[in-house]
């Protein structure tokens, strides 16, 4: 909890033994949360190391902050990860699951979700665009988020991984309307946004790097 410019209580959430499928078995990377009908909510990927597949896995949070009632969404479509899913935050279960052309999700409670809208791709975004934030209400016409993409070079004969960050804006019907350039808020080495909130006309971005670090950001 954030509070006059501090943090005043953290709540460490527990990952059940008996939610892991078995040793192989690995999550949740890169947790997000969202409130969905006053309820609050995890969601994020879950690794299979024998097949070295990826899945999205949702989990309500009690009181305490512990995760129950999961749904396990396999991977779909021949697809090897999920991954990078952006939850609209006043829709329940929807998600933009890819961002240019843009395809709005709905998931079921069988763990399977389905295409409810697409919009085409829009020409004047360049680069590759991956889900970051959830897609949260900006006013009552606008949605907005952060996404990211990658740079990836090679140097002194090693591989690297730049990521660099962006706002974007939607309309009623999660079309992009408008981008801002590219950005980092500290260093380009595997930096990322964890989540957005907008409130009393400020707007709090959590972001991470390097896997290691927590930071929160007030604008």
């Amino acid at each position: 909890k954030y509070k006059d410019g501090k943090l005043y209580d953290t709540t460490e959430t527990i990952y059940p033994k008996e939610l892991y499928w078995d040793a192989n078995y690995r999550g949740l990377e890169d947790g997000r949360l969202v409130v969905w009908d006053n309820k609050l909510y995890i969601y994020g990927t879950r690794w299979d190391r024998m097949s070295h597949k990826g899945c999205i896995c949702i989990y309500e949070l009690t009181d305490s902050n512990q995760p129950v009632n999961e749904i396990i969404i396999p991977p779909q479509n021949n697809s090897d990860c999920e991954k990078n899913w952006a939850a609209v935050s006043d829709k329940p279960f929807t998600f933009v699951y890819m961002h240019n052309p843009t395809q709005i999700i709905s998931v079921g409670s069988n763990g399977f979700y389905q295409l409810i809208k697409e919009h085409p791709k829009n020409s004047n975004i360049q680069r590759t665009i991956k889900g970051s934030t959830q897609i949260v209400r900006y006013d009552e016409n606008t949605y907005i988020s952060l996404v990211h993409t990658n740079n990836c070079y090679e140097k002194d004969g090693l591989w690297y991984t730049d990521y660099l960050t962006a706002f974007v804006l939607y309309n009623n019907d999660l079309d992009i309307i408008k981008m801002s350039d590219w950005f980092v808020f500290n260093s380009p080495m595997c930096e990322f946004t964890c989540g957005i909130v907008v409130h009393d006309e400020e707007v709090y971005i959590t972001y991470s790097q390097l896997d290691c670090t927590t930071n929160l950001l007030v604008t």
